[in-house]
């Protein structure tokens, strides 16, 4: 309410505060406030709408089971990216490479508070778990990154697959486009997870801003899977406008085991829009950079434990496509997360 959503503005917040202090008699003020709310507004659905997360709600618990007591049990935000390789929370980072040295300094220090990889082409540093994100053609591994990501392109074609030691993870990134050739290798191949790029592509600075993020990558991939019988074999990372972890509750209770943010984090480090890129002034130092991110990254790991709370979960990872009603047709196609009322 503070903040304001869709079905909540902070407009509709002022105007019950003006009715509760509006007297009875007061006709003038009451039909101002008519006139106001009797303005037709534009179609919030029209038909050429994206597909949106924010098109997609949770159903409260105490619809259909005996709810948990919030207050008094705990929510586990542990994730397992492979058998070798656990995070405190369902949280990685990417989109940085180009960005200044401050603001590089400010995300690694924020990372590191709460143990959340980073995928880039250069590591943060050796306090972060470092993602090397590299193409089908590109760079050898590098010994100390925690994992290998390559990055298939727009067309897939097979490759070699390397990684420099037994325990550094082995993933790529791949659009919805390329899903029913690019699964079934990743499966063959060993890797560990697969990054469901929905952008205009992981490698690219700040991917999320080039376009509204291609949700149909979320269900052609479980589809894949579910057709070879092998969903829960590999984990799946979502990369593509998550903004909050409200966001990333939904995305896991989909099927995904964890998700990248990339455009939220220049947000909270100070970054203004510019073109379609982002600035970064330099007003502020990097310890305010790093409080701002670890302030972002708090607040989005109690936001997804608050949604599997409020699902009746006691593991953000219990959360699932059940527990998820959307409200438009387009959202309800592109994710096959059921439409609301069938």
């Amino acid at each position: 309410a503070e903040n304001g959503t869709q079905e909540y503005s902070v407009n509709n917040r002022e105007d019950i505060f003006t009715m509760a202090r509006t007297a009875a008699d007061d006709y003038d003020r009451l039909q101002r406030m008519l006139n106001k709310h009797l303005i037709p507004r534009d179609n919030p659905f029209p038909e050429n709408r994206p597909a949106t997360v924010d098109d997609i709600h949770f159903l409260p618990a105490n619809l259909s089971r005996l709810v948990i007591d919030p207050y008094r049990e705990a929510c586990s935000t542990g994730t397992v990216i492979s058998a070798d390789f656990e995070l405190v929370s369902p949280y990685l980072a990417a989109g940085c490479d180009d960005a200044p040295d401050q603001v590089r300094d400010g995300l690694a220090r924020a990372l590191a508070h709460f143990g959340c990889p980073y995928i880039g082409v250069r590591s943060l540093g050796e306090q972060v778990p470092w993602f090397q994100l590299s193409s089908i053609n590109g760079a050898s591994p590098d010994p100390q990154a925690a994992g290998v990501v390559y990055s298939v392109g727009d067309t897939f074609t097979p490759f070699e697959p390397a990684r420099v030691h037994d325990q550094q993870l082995l993933g790529i990134a791949v659009h919805s486009g390329e899903l029913d050739a690019a699964v079934p290798f990743a499966l063959e191949a060993g890797c560990d997870f697969i990054v469901l790029d929905a952008t205009a592509g992981v490698n690219q600075p700040w991917a999320e801003l080039r376009g509204d993020p291609d949700l149909t990558v979320l269900r052609n991939a479980i589809a894949v899977l579910r057709r070879l019988r092998c969903e829960g074999e590999i984990s799946l990372i979502y990369y593509g406008g998550m903004r909050s972890g409200t966001d990333a509750a939904k995305v896991l209770a989909i099927g995904c085991q964890a998700v990248v943010f990339g455009a939220a984090l220049g947000f909270a480090a100070g970054g203004r829009l510019v073109a379609g890129r982002f600035e970064f002034d330099g007003d502020r130092s990097v310890e305010e950079r790093e409080d701002a991110i670890r302030n972002f990254l708090q607040a989005s790991i109690g936001e997804v434990s608050m949604m599997a709370r409020c699902a009746g979960k006691t593991k953000i990872h219990n959360l699932e496509p059940e527990d998820l009603r959307a409200i438009t047709l387009a959202t309800a196609e592109a994710t096959g997360v059921p439409l609301i009322g069938t």
